[in-house]
């Protein structure tokens, strides 16, 4: 009997545990996580709305897994034309690459 439960002990732990070895893997949160993508136009149509204004702080929540060097150019460009005098991004995004294979 008491064989029996060590053996089955074994068994069972080793197919319920397998599967916490990936959850660290990009392919694996790539599948098991929600991904989200913030379009070029809504940072446009930020920077013309910060612009505008006479703000001398801006804080700015996203949750982009797609924030690229395009995006951030946006930004720059954004803080470049206005009175900004602090400014913070704030990614909530998973950190695991969608764009590799």
């Amino acid at each position: 009997m008491s064989m029996c439960c060590l053996f089955c002990t074994i068994i069972w732990g080793s197919i319920l545990i397998f599967p916490l070895c990936f959850m660290c893997c990009d392919w694996w949160m790539r599948i098991a996580y929600a991904s989200f993508e913030v379009p070029e136009s809504t940072y446009r149509a930020l920077q013309n709305l910060v612009c505008n204004s006479s703000l001398q702080t801006f804080t700015m929540t996203v949750t982009d897994n797609r924030l690229n060097a395009t995006k951030a150019q946006i930004l720059y460009d954004l803080l470049s034309r206005s009175q900004i005098k602090g400014f913070t991004l704030i990614n909530l995004a998973g950190n695991f690459d969608l764009d590799s294979n």
